[in-house]
């Protein structure tokens, strides 16, 4: 599908609701005995950031923000980025070491046992191979850092920055409503009820 690499960020002030999904698919035999497949190797997820109503409405730039955002992505039809506050940071996260052949590495990061790719990254991220910073190229639409040289072997490539999630809308229709306005300041408000976001693959 199409994609922008342009980030919906939402800041603090908002809130979100929501989070990583994954596929899984039980089975149960006749002796009760439960048996799991993972049906998707990484998460997408879902996320509700609207249900701005009552003492929680909106302010007229934030939500022509919000509606110019929508309707550049015309609806559902164009995926982008999405900075979600519960997880973005890279602190100085180990993806790989070095064998003194490979020079490319992909960015993740690791939960436990479990290692989620992670593709699209913010500027500003930075990279170190043991207490040096090698020439490297990273592609922050891809994930991938390229490094001039292949670091020597058992050396730790670590890095430091944001992510985002590539998302898309959900609603075609947009949920927004006049609330209210101040005929003296002309100050309007507006309600925005149901707004959900929808990992994509890409």
């Amino acid at each position: 599908m199409a994609f922008s690499e342009t980030v919906l960020d939402l800041g603090w002030d908002y809130g979100a609701q929501g989070g990583p999904e994954f596929s899984v698919t039980t089975t149960t035999s006749g002796g009760g005995f439960e048996s799991a497949n993972l049906d998707w190797s990484q998460p997408k997820g879902e996320w509700q950031i609207g249900d701005r109503t009552g003492d929680y409405c909106l302010d007229l730039p934030e939500y022509e923000y919000l509606y110019g955002f929508w309707m550049a992505r015309r609806g559902s039809f164009e995926g982008f980025r999405y900075k979600d506050w519960g997880d973005f940071e890279l602190i100085d996260e180990l993806i790989g070491v070095g064998d003194g052949v490979k020079t490319q590495f992909q960015i993740t990061k690791t939960y436990g046992s479990f290692v989620r790719v992670l593709k699209k990254i913010a500027d500003g991220t930075t990279w170190r191979v043991g207490s040096s910073k090698p020439s490297a190229t990273l592609d922050s639409n891809t994930g991938l850092l390229t490094f001039t040289t292949a670091p020597s072997a058992g050396a730790k490539v670590r890095v430091t920055g944001e992510f985002h999630v590539p998302v898309k809308f959900i609603e075609n229709k947009w949920p927004g409503k006049f609330y209210a306005a101040d005929p003296d300041s002309g100050q309007r408000f507006y309600e925005l009820g149901s707004l959900q976001l929808r990992g994509i693959r890409v």
